[in-house]
């Protein structure tokens, strides 16, 4: 199997796309199931061979508890109140006490001072699927809550629209708080979903941190 090199992050000089990240071997336009010698765009994969490939990563023994993730495309809005009141109901026998929310915004500044014009994010799409609900099952048992979910868009996002949400139930809110703030950081670090972000000083694919 033939790998793309991987790239460097935060290289500002050529920049020639996102960084190589998640199990070392994957970068958008490059698809691991497919054994050739070019890129190829994940579409042309039959989408049976991309399914298959995800579950020999995440079997149907991790399927226990129910969790939901999404990617949400750029042009979805993002309604917050019906996604809480579909947790509920989804829970309605359980004694919730808590709904807990995360939701980050595009920040108009960059880190390094820069006015930001917007965001693009790209994902491994079946793949970033399955390791969020990973995740999220993960901190389900871990903390004891009662359900997890996270919605993450694809695609442009401009400065002040949401980009992430992750939503917790529990039946109180410390071990909320606790498997709240797990997921977002393991989503960001673990779930290949790449960043880059165009501002006034130049366009740079951003390190997962």
């Amino acid at each position: 199997m033939r790998a793309t090199p991987r790239r460097e992050w935060g290289r500002r000089d050529l920049n020639p796309g996102p960084p190589a990240v998640w199990v070392g071997e994957y970068t958008p336009g490059w698809h691991p199931t497919k054994l050739d010698d070019g890129p190829t765009e994940p579409s042309e994969i039959p989408r049976v061979q991309q399914l298959y490939h995800a579950l020999l990563i995440f079997p149907f023994s991790m399927v226990l508890l129910m969790v939901r993730a999404r990617l949400l495309p750029e042009g979805e809005p993002l309604d917050i109140e019906s996604l809480v009141k579909e947790l509920l109901e989804d829970n309605k026998d359980e004694p919730i006490g808590a709904v807990l929310a995360f939701l980050g915004v595009v920040r108009g500044v960059s880190s390094d001072g820069a006015k930001v014009k917007r965001l693009l994010y790209e994902a491994y799409e079946e793949v970033a699927v399955a390791k969020m609900e990973e995740l999220l099952r993960e901190a389900v048992e871990k903390h004891g809550v009662v359900d997890a979910r996270a919605y993450h868009y694809v695609g442009e996002r401009k400065v002040g629209q949401p980009t992430f949400l992750v939503l917790v139930a529990s039946r109180h809110r410390k071990e909320g708080f606790a498997a709240l703030a797990e997921i977002v950081e393991r989503v960001k670090k673990e779930v290949p979903i790449w960043k880059k972000e165009e501002t006034d000083k130049g366009s740079y694919w951003l390190p997962k941190l």
